[in-house]
Parts: structure tokens; sequence; C-alpha cells
């Protein structure tokens, strides 16, 4: 065994008879002087070979030696990956500051956010840089980023004017917001000669796919080596919400200092944000990012996303009525949205007013129809965003039949909230209680309150409910006042999806015959 060592030593001692002699008086002795002399010398003899026998017990010991190892070990090595993260954002005045909110000492990621920031505002920009640090072991490094959610938030009315897609999902954010990432080397600062390895809007490169930090094709940083256990990478990152322009700074190969990062320096770049527009107020986004690490030691030819297998799901579509009622014999398309990746599916839904598709990648996607004669859309279909990342999906297409535009009439709400028009108010009062008629979605308001109210979601639900309550009143509206109520308080509380379905149902082109 390893660590033993063992030493064969051979030591011998020879063979002896012990004697004793008698002394020579002993021998002249003659049996004729008595008896008890005789007993004297025998008792002597006996006495004598006693000790003998105990003389030759002593020649009995063998030499010996003991060596002994103790203690052999295995135990497997570590791979633990930890990051922190230093990030900067701008501020209400326009300065690029710090940003406790996303910035962490080293820890695993499990409850931080790289991004977090929940007032952005055409022109900003941010920047933060990661640290990757890996313990004990060499290691390949990949990284992705999967867009999770395009929240639409509810629309304003500037938002409103400008845009037609008010599902859940249907923000455009993921439009506007661009991305930069480099190989930097920890002052949080693009300088000359910084590889950028990433670029892109949100919803080009938030797609799942993993990239190479350091795989058996190289590192971004230069050369073929891994990450090396116990150093340190960076990687840094910036955003801009509008126009993004590279503006490095000189290389001042120092690393980080203290003193020349993005507050001192800048960061390396420049936004523009004034051809954003109203279209993308109140949306947002959210993703999940990941690094993966995997030793390189016997592990010569890896490479970032080869070892894994794509996520797949199975998308269901259903078409209803605007009652809800399922509608067969409908085709529904699925699209993948993605630049040069086009993924197409069609069906015709059964008798349940489904179709379900099969092996439909993880990302966003593009929902349209075949409009059936006599019939509008409502929601769910017509170029909406939707994402799909997980195992089964299910979004629901609302379409109702048209109204004809001449049998109907509708004033809009500026036309009711008018105080030279409160006499026009036909069973209700503008100082009306809103609970008193409808479910109580907007407690102390009553119904002109409500029917000022600005933004999307319920906001904009409450306030066409009034419209629709008055033009039953006083016009030729396609309901009743009593089917206005029962409507609202079948969709309150609900989802913005289901209030968006119930305004494109109160809502249709103006034509008040009021004064």
């Amino acid at each position: 065994m390893a660590g033993h060592n063992s030493l064969e030593s051979c030591f011998a001692t020879k063979q002896r008879k012990w004697v004793r002699k008698l002394p020579p008086e002993l021998n002249l002795l003659k049996l004729v002087r008595g008896q008890e002399k005789m007993k004297k010398i025998l008792l002597s003899i006996t006495s004598i070979i006693f000790a003998g026998a105990i003389l030759a017990t002593g020649t009995g010991a063998y030499l010996s030696d003991t060596e002994k190892s103790t203690g052999n070990t295995f135990a497997t090595g570590v791979i633990d990956l930890k990051i922190d993260n230093e990030s900067y954002i701008t501020n209400e005045w326009g300065k690029l500051v710090y940003s406790t909110s996303t910035s962490w000492e080293l820890s695993p990621l499990a409850g931080k956010f790289f991004f977090n920031f929940l007032d952005i505002k055409p022109g900003d920009i941010g920047e933060d840089t990661i640290s990757l640090h890996v313990n004990n072991n060499n290691a390949w490094a990949c990284m992705n980023i999967l867009l999770t959610a395009t929240p639409e938030n509810g629309q304003n009315e500037p938002e409103s004017l400008v845009d037609v897609t008010t599902g859940e999902n249907s923000g455009e954010l993921q439009d506007k917001l661009y991305f930069k990432f480099w190989a930097d080397d920890g002052d949080n600062v693009y300088e000359i000669g910084e590889k950028i390895f990433k670029k892109g809007l949100v919803k080009d490169i938030w797609n799942g796919e993993n990239w190479a930090i350091a795989d058996s094709n190289g590192n971004i940083w230069g050369g073929d080596d891994p990450l090396i256990g116990n150093s340190v990478r960076y990687i840094g990152k910036a955003w801009c919400f509008g126009d993004m322009q590279d503006y490095p700074v000189t290389q001042d190969g120092l690393g980080k200092t203290g003193n020349n990062g993005p507050l001192v320096r800048g960061t390396g770049f420049k936004c523009e944000g004034e051809e954003i527009g109203n279209i993308v107020q109140s949306d947002g986004v959210k993703a999940d990012v990941t690094f993966s690490v995997i030793q390189s030691r016997g592990n010569d030819g890896f490479i970032c996303g080869n070892d894994e297998e794509e996520d797949k799901s199975t998308v269901t579509l259903c078409k209803t009525d605007e009652t809800g009622k399922p509608l067969s014999g409908w085709t529904l398309n699925l699209n993948d949205g993605l630049p040069g990746n086009i993924e197409d599916y069609s069906g015709v839904t059964l008798q349940n007013g489904c179709v379900a598709f099969t092996g439909v990648s993880y990302g966003t996607h593009e929902i349209s129809e075949v409009l059936q004669e006599g019939w509008e859309h409502v929601s769910g279909a017509g170029g909406l965003g939707v994402i799909v990342n997980d195992p089964t999906e299910t979004f629901i297409v609302v379409n109702k039949l048209k109204v004809e535009e001449e049998n109907n009439q509708y004033c809009s709400h500026g036309y009711w909230k008018a105080s030279q028009h409160f006499d026009s108010w036909s069973g209700y009062s503008p100082n009306q209680l809103y609970s008193s008629v409808f479910d109580n979605a907007f407690p102390g308001k009553t119904l002109l309150q409500v029917l000022q109210l600005g933004g999307g979601g319920l906001n904009q639900l409450g306030r066409e409910t009034v419209v629709a309550l008055l033009n039953a009143g006083s016009l030729d509206f396609p309901y009743s006042q009593a089917q206005v109520i029962s409507m609202f308080n079948g969709a309150y509380p609900g989802t913005n999806t289901a209030y968006s379905t119930l305004v494109g149902q109160f809502v249709i082109p103006e034509n008040c015959p009021l004064n």
C-alpha cells in the first residue's frame, strides 16, 4: 500500500547449554559424613538448577519492529461558483449613481437581482460588472438569459392612443431595451480593446440560448483557458433604453482601483432615447439569468449548449366567443417570432374549441387566426406576443359577432363627463356611488369619479362600463343597462385580459346623436 514502508530485519542468538560447576569442596564430600549433610547438598543443587531454568527462559524473546500509516484518505474536489455584482443606474435627475438594490457581495445567486429597475425612462443607461469566482478546480463556464414575461401593466391614455395590444404579456419594452456584454477587467468601464461578446435588443438575445464564457472553443477574455480555480474573472454589461452607441474609454490597464470606475470615467457608452415614444409606457420585462460551470479536467471537448436538450412545450390554443362559448372549425396559427428561426404551427379547433401543438420551443411566439365572415377579433390573436416557458401552455383567443355600425349609437366618455351633459344621464346621477350599481371595484368613488379615471386595466374597464351604462340608457346601444351591469360583475374580479376583452365589447365607433 502506498504510504506503508516495511523493513525485514534478522537478528538471532546462538543456542547455549547453561551449566554451573559445583565448587571443588562439594566434590570432596563423602557420603559417610551422614545423611543430614547429604540432604543439605541435594537442596543446594536443586536451588542451582532452578536458577538455571530462570536464565534459560530469558533467551526466548524475539527482536521486532512495527510501522503504521494511518488516516489514508480520498476526497473529491469542489466546483462552487459564486458571484458578486457592482451595479449603476441613471437616477431621477439623469445622473449615473451606485445601485444598492442590484449590488451584492460574493454569494450564490438565489434571491439576487441583476435588474430590478421599476421606473426607467427613455435615455436611461445602466451598467454593472459581474465577478465570477470558481472555487478549487478549473472549469468551463456558460451563461444564458431567458425572457419570461413582457407585462403590459395596463395602459394610460397616451399609450392607449398608439398601442392596440392590451394583453397581460403584450408589452413592448423588449423592443426598445438594448444590452451589451463584454469581457471586463473589473473596473465597470468599457475600455478600448475589451471584447463585446453579446449585444442586441432584449427580444432578440434573451432567448434562453447558452453563451460561451469559457469552453473548448476559447474564452471571452482571449485564449483557450478555462476559468482557473481560486481566480476571479469579470463580465461587464450595460443597457440603454433607446439608441446605444459605443464610446470606449482609454484602457488604463489597472483593473479595479476604487477611483477609476464609471462614476469617474463614464461607462464607455452613450444612450439616446428621443425616438422611444409612448407605446412602452408602463411596460416591463422579466427574465431568468443563469450561470453554469463544469470541470474542465477530463472534459477537453466541452461546448456550451451541446449537453442540453432543448426544452419543448405542448401549446393549446382555444377559441371562444365573448360569452366563453367554444368555437369549433376555426384556423389558429402559432408562429415563432425570432428572426431567422421561423417555426410555424397551424390547426383547426375541435368541438371543444381547442387545438394543440406539440414540440413548441420555449420563447416568444405570436398567435394569429383566419377570421371568419361576420366575426371580429376581440383578444388573443393578431400578432399577440406570448411567452412559452412551461411544458404545457394554454392561450385563449376571443371573437365576437360583428355589430352593424349603422344600427348602433355611441357617445364617448368625453361626452358623458362634461357637466353640461349631466342632464342626459338616464336613470343614474354623477354623484351616485359606483358600488350602488356594480360590484364594489372602486370603494368610495362615484360614477363620475370612475368615469374620470386614467390608466388601463381595471381603471379603463371602469370608465368604459360607466359609458356603456349611460349609452344603454339613452341610445340605441347593443346592450341594455341590466346587461352592462351583469357583464361587468361577471368579469370582476379578473385578469387584465378579461378586462380588455370586455372593453372591446363596450367600445364601438362613435355615433352620438345627443346634443
